[in-house]
Protein backbone atom coordinates (compact mmCIF):
# COMPACT_ATOMS: atom_id res chain seq x y z
CA UNK A 1 0.00 0.00 0.00
CA UNK A 2 1.48 3.43 -0.94
CA UNK A 3 2.49 5.68 1.94
CA UNK A 4 3.16 9.36 2.53
CA UNK A 5 6.81 10.23 1.85
CA UNK A 6 8.46 13.50 2.89
CA UNK A 7 11.86 14.90 1.98
CA UNK A 8 13.47 18.24 1.19
CA UNK A 9 15.17 19.48 -1.96
CA UNK A 10 18.34 20.02 0.08
CA UNK A 11 18.39 16.52 1.59
CA UNK A 12 20.02 13.43 0.15
CA UNK A 13 16.95 11.24 0.76
CA UNK A 14 15.02 12.98 -2.05
CA UNK A 15 16.06 9.97 -4.14
CA UNK A 16 13.73 7.78 -2.10
CA UNK A 17 10.77 10.09 -2.67
CA UNK A 18 11.52 10.29 -6.39
CA UNK A 19 11.79 6.51 -6.64
CA UNK A 20 8.52 6.10 -4.78
CA UNK A 21 6.74 8.69 -6.92
CA UNK A 22 7.89 7.03 -10.14
CA UNK A 23 6.89 3.58 -8.87
CA UNK A 24 3.27 4.63 -8.38
CA UNK A 25 3.18 6.96 -11.39
CA UNK A 26 4.95 4.82 -14.02
CA UNK A 27 4.30 7.18 -16.93
CA UNK A 28 6.19 10.00 -15.23
CA UNK A 29 9.77 10.81 -14.32
CA UNK A 30 10.79 13.21 -11.55
CA UNK A 31 13.95 15.02 -10.51
CA UNK A 32 15.70 18.08 -9.09
CA UNK A 33 17.66 20.61 -11.10
CA UNK A 34 20.01 23.49 -10.37
CA UNK A 35 20.91 26.54 -12.45
CA UNK A 36 24.04 28.43 -11.41
CA UNK A 37 25.11 30.61 -14.30
CA UNK A 38 24.99 34.14 -15.67
CA UNK A 39 25.14 32.67 -19.16
CA UNK A 40 22.09 31.20 -20.83
CA UNK A 41 21.40 27.47 -20.50
CA UNK A 42 18.42 25.55 -21.83
CA UNK A 43 15.46 24.12 -20.01
CA UNK A 44 14.33 21.19 -22.16
CA UNK A 45 12.75 17.76 -21.99
CA UNK A 46 14.89 14.70 -21.45
CA UNK A 47 12.60 11.80 -22.33
CA UNK A 48 10.66 13.18 -25.29
CA UNK A 49 7.62 13.95 -23.17
CA UNK A 50 6.25 17.12 -21.58
CA UNK A 51 8.29 18.57 -18.73
CA UNK A 52 6.76 20.54 -15.85
CA UNK A 53 9.17 22.69 -13.80
CA UNK A 54 8.61 24.60 -10.55
CA UNK A 55 11.13 27.05 -9.11
CA UNK A 56 11.71 26.16 -5.44
CA UNK A 57 14.61 28.42 -4.44
CA UNK A 58 16.45 31.42 -5.84
CA UNK A 59 15.62 33.46 -8.91
CA UNK A 60 16.66 33.93 -12.50
CA UNK A 61 15.51 35.01 -15.92
CA UNK A 62 14.05 33.36 -19.01
CA UNK A 63 14.34 34.65 -22.55
CA UNK A 64 10.84 35.07 -23.96
CA UNK A 65 10.77 35.71 -27.71
CA UNK A 66 8.58 38.04 -29.71
CA UNK A 67 5.29 36.37 -30.61
CA UNK A 68 5.02 34.40 -27.35
CA UNK A 69 1.36 34.04 -26.23
CA UNK A 70 0.13 33.69 -22.67
CA UNK A 71 -3.07 33.82 -20.61
CA UNK A 72 -1.41 35.60 -17.70
CA UNK A 73 -2.10 39.18 -16.63
CA UNK A 74 -5.21 38.87 -14.45
CA UNK A 75 -3.07 39.32 -11.32
CA UNK A 76 -0.44 41.98 -11.85
CA UNK A 77 -0.70 43.32 -15.38
CA UNK A 78 1.81 42.05 -17.89
CA UNK A 79 4.55 44.50 -18.95
CA UNK A 80 3.84 46.94 -21.76
CA UNK A 81 5.62 44.75 -24.30
CA UNK A 82 2.60 42.42 -24.18
CA UNK A 83 -0.54 43.31 -26.11
CA UNK A 84 -3.92 41.77 -25.23
CA UNK A 85 -5.64 40.04 -28.12
CA UNK A 86 -9.07 41.16 -29.27
CA UNK A 87 -12.14 39.21 -28.24
CA UNK A 88 -14.57 37.84 -30.79
CA UNK A 89 -17.77 39.88 -30.87
CA UNK A 90 -20.02 36.99 -29.82
CA UNK A 91 -17.85 36.42 -26.73
CA UNK A 92 -18.05 40.14 -25.90
CA UNK A 93 -21.84 39.99 -26.21
CA UNK A 94 -21.97 36.96 -23.92
CA UNK A 95 -19.90 38.76 -21.28
CA UNK A 96 -22.17 41.80 -21.52
CA UNK A 97 -25.26 39.62 -21.05
CA UNK A 98 -23.76 38.12 -17.90
CA UNK A 99 -22.70 41.52 -16.59
CA UNK A 100 -26.22 42.92 -16.98
CA UNK A 101 -27.93 39.87 -15.50
CA UNK A 102 -25.60 38.78 -12.72
CA UNK A 103 -28.49 38.89 -10.23
CA UNK A 104 -30.30 36.20 -12.24
CA UNK A 105 -27.51 33.65 -11.75
CA UNK A 106 -27.80 30.89 -9.15
CA UNK A 107 -26.04 31.06 -5.79
CA UNK A 108 -25.79 27.30 -5.54
CA UNK A 109 -22.28 26.02 -4.74
CA UNK A 110 -20.93 23.37 -7.14
CA UNK A 111 -17.50 23.33 -5.46
CA UNK A 112 -15.66 26.02 -3.55
CA UNK A 113 -17.81 28.98 -4.57
CA UNK A 114 -21.25 29.92 -5.88
CA UNK A 115 -22.15 29.85 -9.56
CA UNK A 116 -22.75 33.61 -9.40
CA UNK A 117 -19.32 34.26 -7.90
CA UNK A 118 -17.67 32.08 -10.56
CA UNK A 119 -19.29 34.23 -13.24
CA UNK A 120 -18.33 37.40 -11.37
CA UNK A 121 -14.72 36.18 -11.21
CA UNK A 122 -14.76 35.81 -14.99
CA UNK A 123 -16.23 39.29 -15.44
CA UNK A 124 -13.57 40.81 -13.16
CA UNK A 125 -11.03 40.11 -15.92
CA UNK A 126 -13.02 42.03 -18.54
CA UNK A 127 -12.57 45.78 -18.89
CA UNK A 128 -13.45 48.07 -21.80
CA UNK A 129 -13.40 45.31 -24.39
CA UNK A 130 -10.14 43.79 -23.11
CA UNK A 131 -9.96 40.42 -21.38
CA UNK A 132 -6.86 39.29 -19.50
CA UNK A 133 -6.18 35.92 -17.93
CA UNK A 134 -7.22 32.29 -17.76
CA UNK A 135 -10.75 31.25 -16.73
CA UNK A 136 -10.18 27.49 -16.89
CA UNK A 137 -10.83 27.12 -13.15
CA UNK A 138 -14.16 28.93 -13.20
CA UNK A 139 -15.22 27.01 -16.30
CA UNK A 140 -14.56 23.69 -14.52
CA UNK A 141 -16.92 24.78 -11.73
CA UNK A 142 -19.60 25.87 -14.21
CA UNK A 143 -19.40 22.77 -16.42
CA UNK A 144 -21.97 20.04 -15.63
CA UNK A 145 -20.68 16.92 -13.87
CA UNK A 146 -21.61 14.70 -16.82
CA UNK A 147 -19.33 16.80 -19.05
CA UNK A 148 -16.31 16.59 -16.75
CA UNK A 149 -16.88 19.57 -14.45
CA UNK A 150 -18.20 20.19 -10.94
CA UNK A 151 -21.64 21.69 -11.54
CA UNK A 152 -24.62 19.66 -10.32
CA UNK A 153 -27.37 22.22 -10.86
CA UNK A 154 -28.75 24.79 -13.31
CA UNK A 155 -27.02 28.14 -13.79
CA UNK A 156 -30.10 30.31 -14.21
CA UNK A 157 -33.76 30.35 -15.19
CA UNK A 158 -32.90 32.94 -17.85
CA UNK A 159 -32.35 31.60 -21.37
CA UNK A 160 -29.93 34.35 -22.44
CA UNK A 161 -27.78 33.85 -19.36
CA UNK A 162 -27.60 30.10 -19.94
CA UNK A 163 -26.67 30.59 -23.58
CA UNK A 164 -23.92 33.04 -22.58
CA UNK A 165 -22.42 30.61 -20.06
CA UNK A 166 -22.63 27.79 -22.59
CA UNK A 167 -20.71 29.90 -25.11
CA UNK A 168 -17.94 30.56 -22.57
CA UNK A 169 -17.68 26.84 -21.81
CA UNK A 170 -17.27 26.13 -25.52
CA UNK A 171 -14.75 28.93 -26.16
CA UNK A 172 -12.96 29.63 -22.87
CA UNK A 173 -9.59 28.52 -24.21
CA UNK A 174 -9.75 31.31 -26.82
CA UNK A 175 -10.16 34.04 -24.19
CA UNK A 176 -7.64 36.15 -22.28
CA UNK A 177 -4.53 35.80 -24.43
CA UNK A 178 -1.79 38.40 -24.75
CA UNK A 179 1.08 38.41 -27.26
CA UNK A 180 4.62 39.61 -26.65
CA UNK A 181 5.73 42.21 -29.19
CA UNK A 182 9.48 42.21 -28.49
CA UNK A 183 11.84 39.52 -27.25
CA UNK A 184 13.64 39.97 -23.92
CA UNK A 185 14.68 38.28 -20.70
CA UNK A 186 12.02 38.26 -17.97
CA UNK A 187 12.27 37.34 -14.27
CA UNK A 188 11.66 33.84 -12.92
CA UNK A 189 10.87 33.61 -9.22
CA UNK A 190 9.96 31.07 -6.55
CA UNK A 191 6.68 29.34 -7.38
CA UNK A 192 6.81 30.09 -11.09
CA UNK A 193 5.93 27.23 -13.43
CA UNK A 194 7.52 26.30 -16.75
CA UNK A 195 5.94 23.75 -19.11
CA UNK A 196 7.93 22.47 -22.08
CA UNK A 197 6.61 20.36 -24.95
CA UNK A 198 8.79 17.64 -26.47
CA UNK A 199 10.65 19.86 -28.96
CA UNK A 200 10.51 23.07 -26.95
CA UNK A 201 13.47 24.79 -25.26
CA UNK A 202 13.69 27.80 -22.97
CA UNK A 203 16.85 29.83 -22.43
CA UNK A 204 17.34 30.61 -18.72
CA UNK A 205 20.01 32.05 -16.45
CA UNK A 206 20.39 32.82 -12.76
CA UNK A 207 20.66 31.01 -9.45
CA UNK A 208 17.76 28.59 -9.02
CA UNK A 209 16.86 25.18 -7.67
CA UNK A 210 13.78 23.50 -9.10
CA UNK A 211 11.65 20.35 -9.13
CA UNK A 212 10.64 18.79 -12.43
CA UNK A 213 8.19 16.11 -13.55
CA UNK A 214 8.15 14.75 -17.09
CA UNK A 215 5.03 13.17 -18.57
CA UNK A 216 6.37 10.35 -20.73
CA UNK A 217 3.13 10.13 -22.70
CA UNK A 218 3.78 13.65 -23.95
CA UNK A 219 0.14 14.71 -23.95
CA UNK A 220 0.19 18.41 -24.93
CA UNK A 221 -0.90 20.56 -21.96
CA UNK A 222 -3.53 23.25 -22.39
CA UNK A 223 -1.37 26.04 -21.01
CA UNK A 224 1.32 28.52 -21.98
CA UNK A 225 5.01 27.82 -21.38
CA UNK A 226 5.21 30.15 -18.39
CA UNK A 227 2.78 30.64 -15.52
CA UNK A 228 4.31 33.27 -13.25
CA UNK A 229 2.65 33.62 -9.87
CA UNK A 230 2.61 37.42 -9.80
CA UNK A 231 0.64 37.58 -13.06
CA UNK A 232 -2.11 35.20 -11.89
CA UNK A 233 -5.41 36.26 -10.31
CA UNK A 234 -5.70 35.59 -6.59
CA UNK A 235 -8.70 33.25 -6.33
CA UNK A 236 -8.96 33.05 -2.58
CA UNK A 237 -11.55 30.62 -1.31
CA UNK A 238 -11.81 27.10 -0.01
CA UNK A 239 -9.06 26.54 2.54
CA UNK A 240 -7.49 30.00 2.50
CA UNK A 241 -10.28 32.52 3.06
CA UNK A 242 -8.27 34.25 5.81
CA UNK A 243 -4.68 34.29 7.15
CA UNK A 244 -3.13 36.36 4.36
CA UNK A 245 -5.28 34.71 1.68
CA UNK A 246 -3.42 33.44 -1.35
CA UNK A 247 -4.57 31.04 -4.05
CA UNK A 248 -3.20 31.07 -7.59
CA UNK A 249 -4.23 28.48 -10.18
CA UNK A 250 -1.14 27.99 -12.30
CA UNK A 251 -2.61 24.93 -14.02
CA UNK A 252 -6.04 23.60 -13.17
CA UNK A 253 -8.65 21.06 -14.27
CA UNK A 254 -9.48 21.51 -17.95
CA UNK A 255 -12.77 20.13 -19.27
CA UNK A 256 -11.59 19.90 -22.90
CA UNK A 257 -11.21 16.42 -24.32
CA UNK A 258 -13.14 14.70 -21.52
CA UNK A 259 -15.38 11.81 -22.54
CA UNK A 260 -16.56 8.47 -21.17
CA UNK A 261 -13.67 6.83 -22.99
CA UNK A 262 -11.18 9.45 -21.77
CA UNK A 263 -12.41 10.69 -18.37
CA UNK A 264 -9.26 12.75 -17.70
CA UNK A 265 -9.21 14.48 -21.08
CA UNK A 266 -5.99 16.45 -21.54
CA UNK A 267 -5.30 16.61 -17.80
CA UNK A 268 -1.99 15.10 -16.72
CA UNK A 269 -0.64 17.55 -14.12
CA UNK A 270 -2.35 20.40 -12.23
CA UNK A 271 -0.91 23.01 -9.87
CA UNK A 272 -2.54 25.34 -7.35
CA UNK A 273 -0.39 27.53 -5.08
CA UNK A 274 -2.33 27.91 -1.84
CA UNK A 275 -1.81 29.36 1.63
CA UNK A 276 -3.60 26.76 3.75
CA UNK A 277 -4.70 28.29 7.04
CA UNK A 278 -5.59 26.07 9.99
CA UNK A 279 -9.14 27.43 10.25
CA UNK A 280 -10.07 26.78 6.64
CA UNK A 281 -8.18 23.61 5.79
CA UNK A 282 -10.41 20.53 5.79
CA UNK A 283 -9.31 16.97 6.39
CA UNK A 284 -10.01 15.17 3.13
CA UNK A 285 -8.98 12.34 0.84
CA UNK A 286 -9.00 11.43 -2.83
CA UNK A 287 -10.40 7.94 -3.54
CA UNK A 288 -8.00 5.15 -4.49
CA UNK A 289 -10.30 4.37 -7.40
CA UNK A 290 -11.22 7.56 -9.19
CA UNK A 291 -14.92 8.38 -9.23
CA UNK A 292 -15.88 8.77 -12.87
CA UNK A 293 -12.91 6.71 -14.04
CA UNK A 294 -9.41 7.63 -15.12
CA UNK A 295 -6.33 7.98 -12.94
CA UNK A 296 -6.76 8.30 -9.17
CA UNK A 297 -5.54 11.64 -7.81
CA UNK A 298 -1.96 11.65 -6.52
CA UNK A 299 -0.55 14.77 -4.86
CA UNK A 300 2.72 16.48 -4.12
CA UNK A 301 3.18 19.40 -1.75
CA UNK A 302 6.06 21.71 -2.71
CA UNK A 303 6.42 23.87 0.41
CA UNK A 304 7.43 27.52 -0.01
CA UNK A 305 8.61 30.28 2.29
CA UNK A 306 5.63 32.67 2.69
CA UNK A 307 7.97 35.67 2.78
CA UNK A 308 8.84 35.00 -0.88
CA UNK A 309 5.28 36.16 -1.66
CA UNK A 310 5.04 38.91 0.94
CA UNK A 311 2.85 36.79 3.22
CA UNK A 312 3.01 36.81 7.01
CA UNK A 313 3.03 33.71 9.23
CA UNK A 314 1.74 35.37 12.45
CA UNK A 315 4.08 33.11 14.41
CA UNK A 316 2.15 30.01 13.39
CA UNK A 317 3.90 26.69 12.83
CA UNK A 318 3.48 24.73 9.60
CA UNK A 319 2.58 21.06 9.75
CA UNK A 320 0.19 18.48 8.33
CA UNK A 321 -1.87 15.53 9.50
CA UNK A 322 -2.00 12.31 7.50
CA UNK A 323 -4.46 9.44 7.96
CA UNK A 324 -3.05 6.37 6.18
CA UNK A 325 -6.03 4.09 6.91
CA UNK A 326 -9.45 5.51 6.07
CA UNK A 327 -11.05 2.56 7.85
CA UNK A 328 -9.34 3.48 11.11
CA UNK A 329 -9.13 7.25 11.52
CA UNK A 330 -7.70 6.90 15.02
CA UNK A 331 -4.34 6.30 13.34
CA UNK A 332 -2.67 9.45 12.11
CA UNK A 333 0.75 11.03 11.66
CA UNK A 334 1.69 14.66 12.28
CA UNK A 335 4.62 16.02 10.24
CA UNK A 336 6.22 19.43 10.66
CA UNK A 337 6.80 21.19 7.34
CA UNK A 338 9.30 23.84 6.28
CA UNK A 339 10.30 25.58 3.04
CA UNK A 340 11.89 23.23 0.54
CA UNK A 341 9.95 20.21 1.76
CA UNK A 342 8.39 17.91 -0.80
CA UNK A 343 5.58 15.60 0.30
CA UNK A 344 4.13 12.77 -1.79
CA UNK A 345 0.52 11.91 -0.87
CA UNK A 346 -0.96 8.81 -2.53
CA UNK A 347 -4.69 8.46 -3.22
CA UNK A 348 -6.73 6.97 -0.41
CA UNK A 349 -4.81 8.93 2.25
CA UNK A 350 -6.56 11.42 4.52
CA UNK A 351 -4.66 14.68 4.87
CA UNK A 352 -4.90 18.22 6.17
CA UNK A 353 -2.22 20.91 5.84
CA UNK A 354 -2.03 23.48 8.65
CA UNK A 355 -0.61 26.97 7.99
CA UNK A 356 1.29 25.77 4.93
CA UNK A 357 2.05 27.69 1.75
CA UNK A 358 2.59 25.15 -1.00
CA UNK A 359 2.24 24.36 -4.63
CA UNK A 360 -0.23 21.49 -4.57
CA UNK A 361 0.72 19.39 -7.58
CA UNK A 362 -1.88 16.82 -8.61
CA UNK A 363 -1.78 13.99 -11.12
CA UNK A 364 -3.83 13.95 -13.28
CA UNK A 365 -5.43 17.01 -11.71
CA UNK A 366 -8.02 18.36 -9.29
CA UNK A 367 -10.62 15.85 -10.38
CA UNK A 368 -14.30 16.72 -9.90
CA UNK A 369 -16.08 14.48 -7.37
CA UNK A 370 -12.76 13.16 -6.06
CA UNK A 371 -12.27 15.32 -2.95
CA UNK A 372 -14.14 14.04 0.11
CA UNK A 373 -14.20 15.67 3.56
CA UNK A 374 -13.93 13.58 6.72
CA UNK A 375 -13.88 16.08 9.62
CA UNK A 376 -17.50 15.32 10.53
CA UNK A 377 -16.77 11.60 10.59
CA UNK A 378 -13.67 12.08 12.76
CA UNK A 379 -15.65 14.17 15.25
CA UNK A 380 -18.54 11.69 15.33
CA UNK A 381 -16.26 8.72 15.94
CA UNK A 382 -13.68 10.19 18.31
CA UNK A 383 -15.00 13.46 19.73
CA UNK A 384 -11.98 15.69 20.32
CA UNK A 385 -9.41 12.93 20.77
CA UNK A 386 -8.32 12.90 17.12
CA UNK A 387 -7.51 16.19 15.32
CA UNK A 388 -10.14 17.60 12.99
CA UNK A 389 -11.32 21.02 11.80
CA UNK A 390 -13.91 22.26 14.29
CA UNK A 391 -14.05 25.70 12.68
CA UNK A 392 -15.79 24.38 9.54
CA UNK A 393 -17.77 21.58 11.17
CA UNK A 394 -21.06 23.42 10.64
CA UNK A 395 -20.39 23.97 6.93
CA UNK A 396 -22.27 21.46 4.79
CA UNK A 397 -20.87 20.04 1.56
CA UNK A 398 -22.24 17.45 -0.83
CA UNK A 399 -18.79 15.83 -0.45
CA UNK A 400 -18.95 15.32 3.33
CA UNK A 401 -18.38 11.79 4.60
CA UNK A 402 -20.55 11.39 7.68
Amino acid sequence: MPEVIISNINRTDMDRLIEYFEKYNPNFKMGIGVIRTKEGVEFKTEYGGVRYIWIMEGSGEAYIPEGYRTQEGDGEKLPNFYEPEELDRDIMRALEVLEKNLNLISEEVPYGDTIRNCVKSILDRYDNGIFRGDITGEIAQLTPIERGGWCHTTWSEDKQVNEAIELLIERFDQIGWSTKVEGSYEPLKVGDQVVLRSNEKLLVRGNMKYIWIEDLKGIPPRTSTLRRVRYLKDLTGGCNIAFDPFRRLALTWNIKGISKENPDGYNRVNNHIVNMAEEFSRTHFHPSEAIGGGKAQHELYLVFDPSEFGLRTYGRKSYAYFFPDLDDLSKYVKLDLRPGDVVYIPPGTGHRAINVLAAVITLPGFKPRNEWYIDKKIKRLYGGKIPYNEFLISVTSRYDVL
